[in-house]
Formats: C-alpha cells, sequence, structure tokens
C-alpha cells in the first residue's frame, strides 16, 4: 500500500510522490499554493472583515486592495477586531466599521430625511426619491427599501455583493437605474441609469 499526502489546494488524499492531484488538477509544487512562514506567537493577520477602522479613513485604493494585516497581540486594532459588527443598524459619529465595508470610505451620511420617505397614503416614486437624495454612497439597502420601495430585480453576487434596479415608469416616461450594495447591505455607487 503507498503512502499518501494531502493535497496542497484540496487536501484530498493522494499518492505522496503525484506531481498533479487527481482530484482538483493542481500541480503539487504551485508557488501560489505555499504556506506562509510561521507567525511570530505576539503577532495576529486580521483579514479585511475583522479590522476595525474609523468611518472615511480609508481610500478607495485601500479599499479595492481589502488586504490583510499583521498586528501584536493584545494591540488597540487587535482588540478592536474583538468587537463584534452589527450589521442591523448604521453606525454612530465615531463608530469602528469593517475594513471590508463601504463605511470605511464614505461615512454613513445619517438617517433619511424624513421630506423623502413617503407618506403611508402616498405610493413610491423611486425616481423622485433617488433625484431628490443626491449621492447614494453611504446609505443603506434597507433604507432604500423605505424610500424608493421594492426594487424591480436584485442580482446576488459570488463576493456577497450585490446589484439592486429599482425602476418607475408610466404611459409616456420610464426610469430605471442599478445600484450596487457591499456585503453589508451598503450602497457604493449607481451603475447604469437610463431615463425615457
Amino acid at each position: 500500500m503507498s503512502e499518501t499526502k494531502p493535497c496542497i489546494a484540496c487536501a484530498e488524499e493522494i499518492k505522496v510522490e503525484a506531481r498533479l492531484c487527481k482530484h482538483c488538477q493542481t500541480a503539487q509544487d504551485d508557488p501560489r499554493w505555499e504556506k506562509p512562514e510561521a507567525l511570530d506567537e505576539n503577532l495576529v493577520v486580521l483579514s479585511p472583515s475583522e479590522r476595525r477602522v474609523p468611518q472615511g479613513s480609508m481610500t478607495a485604493e485601500q479599499y479595492d486592495l481589502m488586504e490583510s494585516v499583521t498586528v501584536e497581540v493584545g494591540s488597540d486594532e487587535h482588540k478592536n477586531s474583538q468587537v463584534p459588527f452589527d450589521t442591523s443598524k448604521p453606525p454612530g459619529k465615531g463608530d469602528l466599521v469593517p475594513g471590508d465595508c463601504v463605511w470605511a470610505i464614505y461615512p454613513y451620511p445619517g438617517p433619511l430625511p424624513q421630506g423623502l420617505l413617503q407618506g403611508s397614503w402616498g405610493g413610491t416614486n423611486p425616481m423622485k426619491f433617488f433625484g431628490n437624495l443626491g449621492d447614494v454612497r453611504g446609505w443603506t439597502y434597507s433604507e432604500f427599501l423605505r424610500g424608493a420601495g421594492t426594487p424591480f430585480t436584485t442580482m446576488p453576487q459570488p463576493n456577497g455583493h450585490q446589484t439592486v434596479v429599482w425602476s418607475h415608469g408610466g404611459l409616456l416616461q420610464a426610469w430605471s437605474a442599478a445600484f450596487y450594495f457591499d456585503s453589508y447591505g451598503v450602497c457604493y455607487g449607481i451603475g447604469n441609469e437610463t431615463q425615457f
């Protein structure tokens, strides 16, 4: 019986002498799967979702890199990473947010102005709501639901983000726009906007 080892990529058992995994076809000498050097016991690696940063403290370039950082155990950044982030409510002034949340770039703009919210007797008009709102970055999906009503469609992305399309129209005029949300439900921009 030949000896086996786990594949460097999928961890399925393969023969020790195998140069290619029969399960995932990964070359066993592929440098992308090399294990990182062991960390000093006083250091810990924080992923972007574990990091806690002040709102608006990152640039778009830093956010796009989504890099993990190595910090000292017991440091303020390490302690902050232990604090759970409540995704059901927007942060207050001075609150820390995850490094992979849009609020790391665009701080929460505050509650929606009451004038933008429809009363119980009025129907929603997404075109009017978004036109009056202005910059959409930093607002939440749940706030958009309250102000613009149910979207036309929602398209989840593999990374947890989603694209949401709101539309409004009548016999003589139609409008639609796509909005992009991070995995926390925070809007980071508007895409295709069409009016005819």
